[in-house]
C-alpha cells in the first residue's frame, strides 16, 4: 500500500488541486487505500483551527461516495469515527476560558505564556514531572532550575526523547490559539504570583491534548477504529505487527542514540561533528536546511543556547507583581537577527533564514510545521518575539536538526555529484570498513561498462555500492540513507521510501543480470572475483542497508533490507548482550555467537533477527484507560519493560 502523505499534507490548503488529486488517487488504488489516504491526509483535527479542513474532509467523503457509491456504509463510518475526534477536540478547547474582551484575553494570554515557561522549567524534574500535584506545587519554584543534583533531571540526551519532542506537541495547539485570538502589547501587562498560578488550569488541558494527539495519529496512520459505547469510547485493536515495529525501531533508536553520546561524553569528540556522522551518515559540511549547512546551523544554535542559559542565570528573583519580561527575553526580529550575525559569521540572510524557520508562529513566508522544542522562538506582537529560555537553554543541536529535517521536504543530503565519482558517504564507509574486516574482497562503486566499452557513468542504473561473494551466492548491497521516524506517521512515510528504492534496486541488478552486462574489464579485484559468465553461475541476494532503525525484517520487492545494526551484528556475528548505558558492562548475554556460517546466518535473518526479538520481549501490548476532558477512553498499546539506562 502505497500512500502519499507528505503530497496530500501539502495540497490540504488548495482546495480544488487536492480534490482533483484524490480522485486520480481513488480511481488508481480502489476503494481500501483511497480511505487510508483520506485519513492519513490529516484532515479531521487541524490542530488549533478547528474547523480549518472541515468542508475539505466534507467534499472529499461526497467525491468517495460518488466514486465507490456501493461503499456508503464504510464511508458513513468513517465520518462518524472524525465526528467522535473533532467531539472531543472541541471539548478540549472548551476548557480553555474564553474572553470576548480582548484586553482579559490578552491577560490571560501574558498569564499562560508564564506559567509554560515555569512549567516547561519544572517539567524537566524526574521526580516531578510524572506527579500532577508536585508539578502544581513547584509551579513558581525557580529553586528547581538551580539544582545541582544531576540525579534529579533527565540527562540531555534523554530529555530529547522522553521529554522536549514528545511532551510540548500538546503545547503548540494553545500557543497557536492565542496567536491567533490576540496581538495585544503583552510586554505592558502587570499580574500578580497569585494571576499565574491560577493556570495550573491548563495542567488538565495539556494532558488532554497530548492523549487526543496520539489517537488522533493511530487513528489516521495505524488504522484504528473508534467505537462508541454507553461507558465512553473504545479503540480497535490496532495492527500488532505494525504497531510494534514502529515501536521497537524507536526503542532501538533512542537507545542507540544514547550509546553514541555516552560514548562522545567519554572520549570528548566534537560532538556535532561524531554525532552527524553517526546519527545522519554525513558531515556537517553535506547536510542543508533551507540551502544553509550544518555547520552553520550549529553556529546559530550554540549562540541561542548560551543566551537562554545566560538569561536564566540574571533572571531577578520572583516578586508579588510579575511582568512578561522578567521570564522572557523579547527582541524584535532585527535584534535577534543582529544577535546571530554577531556572534558568528553568518550573513544577514543566513541569519534571517534560521530565524524565521525557528518562530512557531510564523507569518512569514516559511510557514514552521514543528512544536516548540524545534521553534522556541514565538511572536507576540507586531515585531516582537519571545524566547522560551527553558527550552533553549536545554536545546540539542543534533535532534533538534533531525526534527526540522523531517518537516522540510527539501533533499538534505549533498549530491554526491557535487564532489566526485570518488565520494564516499559515511554509511558506504562504515559498511566497507566492515567488510575488510571480515577479510571479505568486494567491489565497491562500480559500474557498468556496455559490451562496446562505452562506461556508464549518469544513468543511476549502471552503479552498486557493494558486490561480494559468499560461497556460490552472489551479493549485491546498496547503501540508503533515511532520517530516523519518530512517529507513527514518519514510519509509514519510510515503508513508502523503500518501497520505491527498493523497486529501483532490484530493477538495476536485474537489468545488469539481464541484459549479460560485464563490469570494467580493466578492474584487477573483479578480474579475481568473477568470471566472463558470472550472471550464469552464481544465486543472487539483494540487501539494502539503511542508516535509519527498523523494527523488523523487512523483504520487499526481492531485496532484503536491513539496518546498520542489523547488518553488522550479522557480519560480526555478534553475541546480543544487555548493557548499562553509562559503563559498557555485559549485564546478561541473551543471545551467544552463533555456530553457523556467515550465509547460513544470512538466511536465519529471514526467520528472526536477535537483537529485534530482544526488543520485541521488552514490550508489553497492554489496554489501558485514560480521560479526556472527562470522557473515558479504552485504548491499547505496547509499552517497554526495560529502563532506557540498558541498551541491546
Amino acid at each position: 500500500m502505497n500512500l502519499e502523505i507528505k503530497k496530500f499534507h501539502k495540497l490540504r490548503d488548495n482546495t480544488e488541486e487536492f480534490l482533483n488529486e484524490y480522485l486520480i488517487f481513488s480511481k488508481k488504488h480502489g476503494f481500501e487505500t483511497a480511505l487510508k489516504q483520506l485519513k492519513a491526509s490529516d484532515i479531521v483535527i487541524s490542530r488549533n483551527k478547528e474547523n480549518r479542513y472541515v468542508k475539505l474532509f466534507q467534499q472529499s467523503i461526497t467525491a468517495l461516495n460518488k466514486t465507490f457509491p456501493s461503499k456508503n456504509k464504510h464511508i458513513q463510518r468513517l465520518k462518524f469515527e472524525a465526528h467522535l475526534l473533532q467531539s472531543l477536540y472541541k471539548k478540549i478547547f472548551s476548557q480553555i476560558p474564553q474572553f470576548s474582551d480582548k484586553n482579559l484575553l490578552a491577560r490571560e494570554k501574558a498569564g499562560f505564556l508564564i506559567f509554560l515557561e515555569n512549567y516547561l522549567t519544572v517539567n524537566r524534574h524526574i521526580d516531578i514531572a510524572c506527579d500532577e500535584s508536585q508539578l502544581r506545587k513547584y509551579l513558581l519554584t525557580p529553586e528547581i532550575q538551580a539544582s545541582k543534583n544531576k540525579k534529579e533531571y533527565f540527562n540531555q540526551w534523554n530529555q530529547y526523547f522522553n521529554y522536549i519532542e514528545e511532551k510540548t506537541r500538546e503545547i503548540r495547539d494553545i500557543l497557536l490559539y492565542f496567536h491567533v485570538q490576540s496581538d495585544a502589547y503583552l510586554e505592558e501587562i502587570e499580574l500578580s504570583s497569585e494571576e499565574v498560578k491560577k493556570k495550573e488550569i491548563y495542567i488538565p488541558i495539556i494532558r488532554d491534548f497530548w492523549h487526543l494527539s496520539h489517537i488522533n495519529e493511530l487513528w489516521c496512520y495505524a488504522d484504528i477504529s473508534i467505537i462508541k459505547k454507553t461507558t465512553g469510547l473504545i479503540t480497535s485493536s490496532i495492527d500488532k505487527k505494525k504497531y510494534q515495529a514502529w515501536m521497537i525501531a524507536n526503542y532501538r533508536s533512542r537507545q542507540s542514540y544514547l550509546h553514541r553520546g555516552n560514548k562522545v561524553e567519554k572520549a570528548r569528540y566534537d560532538r556535532n561533528m561524531y554525532m552527524c556522522s553517526e546519527y545522519f551518515y554525513a558531515l556537517p559540511s553535506e547536510i542543508f536546511i533551507k540551502g544553509i549547512s550544518f555547520e552553520k546551523w550549529f553556529k546559530a544554535y550554540e549562540v541561542i543556547k548560551q543566551f537562554s542559559i545566560d538569561f536564566i542565570g540574571k533572571r531577578s528573583e520572583r516578586k508579588h507583581t510579575i511582568w512578561l519580561s522578567e521570564w522572557f527575553s523579547i527582541k524584535s526580529k532585527e535584534e535577534w537577527v543582529e544577535l546571530l550575525k554577531n556572534k558568528t559569521d553568518l550573513s544577514v540572510d543566513d541569519s534571517e533564514k534560521i530565524f524565521a524557520c525557528l518562530i512557531l508562529n510564523n507569518d512569514g513566508k516559511i510557514k514552521n510545521k514543528g512544536d516548540i522544542f524545534d521553534h522556541p522562538f514565538y511572536k507576540i506582537g507586531r515585531n516582537r518575539y519571545l524566547l522560551f529560555s527553558s527550552i533553549a537553554s536545554q536545546l540539542d543541536p543534533i535532534q533538534c536538526l533531525c526534527s526540522l529535517s523531517r518537516q522540510y521536504e527539501e533533499k538534505i543530503f549533498m549530491d554526491n555529484s557535487i564532489t566526485s565519482l570518488k565520494y564516499i558517504n559515511p554509511l558506504e564507509r562504515e559498511v566497507g570498513l566492515g567488510l575488510e574486516k571480515q577479510n571479505i574482497s568486494f567491489i565497491s562503486n562500480l559500474f557498468i561498462e556496455k559490451e562496446d566499452g562505452i562506461v556508464n557513468t549518469s544513468n543511476r542504473k549502471g552503479e552498486f555500492d557493494f558486490i561480494f561473494q559468499l560461497e556460490n551466492t552472489l551479493f549485491f548491497i546498496e547503501c540508503k540513507r533515511f532520517l530516523q521516524p519518530f512517529y507513527f506517521e514518519d514510519y509509514q512515510e519510510l515503508y513508502g521510501k523503500l518501497n520505491i528504492e527498493s523497486k529501483l534496486f532490484k530493477s538495476k541488478v536485474n537489468y545488469a543480470v539481464k541484459q549479460q552486462l560485464m563490469f570494467d574489464p580493466n578492474d584487477s579485484i573483479m578480474k579475481t572475483l568473477f568470471s566472463a559468465n558470472w550472471w550464469a553461475q552464481k544465486k543472487i541476494e539483494k540487501i539494502m542497508v539503511t542508516s535509519s532503525c527498523l523494527g523488523e525484517y523487512m523483504y520487499m520487492n526481492g531485496v532484503h533490507i536491513l539496518d546498520l545494526e542489523v547488518f553488522n551484528a550479522w557480519l560480526f556475528n555478534k553475541e546480543i548482550v544487555i548493557r548499562e548505558l553509562n559503563t559498557d558492562r555485559v549485564i546478561q548475554i541473551i543471545y551467544p555467537k552463533q555456530n553457523n556460517s556467515l550465509l547460513q546466518r544470512f538466511y536465519s535473518l529471514q526467520t528472526e533477527i536477535p537483537t529485534i526479538k530482544v526488543k520485541r520481549d521488552q514490550c508489553t501490548f497492554k489496554k489501558k484507560n485514560t480521560y479526556i476532558a472527562g470522557v473515558k477512553i479504552e485504548s491499547f498499546s505496547y509499552e517497554q519493560d526495560i529502563a532506557d539506562q540498558f541498551f541491546v
